[in-house]
């Protein structure tokens, strides 16, 4: 993964394969974020004042977790 950024309601992270992923999201809390259309919350952990990673669940279950590659 290359690039977190969460500019207002836009999650976008770039990075990986198929490369470019833009999810319109609504902030929850500091550190999470919903997708109106769909029940996908994503959750922010951050480790030295940066994300390390990502966590979806979907439905209320673990979905995926995206990792900070350096």
């Amino acid at each position: 993964m290359k690039t977190i950024s969460r500019f207002r309601l836009v999650l976008l992270i770039i990075g990986g394969l198929p490369g470019i992923l833009m999810v319109q999201t609504m902030v929850q809390t500091e550190n999470t974020s919903f997708v109106k259309s769909q029940d996908l919350i994503f959750e922010f952990i951050k480790a030295n004042k940066k994300i390390a990673k990502i966590i979806a669940c979907e439905n209320g279950s673990f979905a995926a977790e995206l990792k900070r590659i350096k």
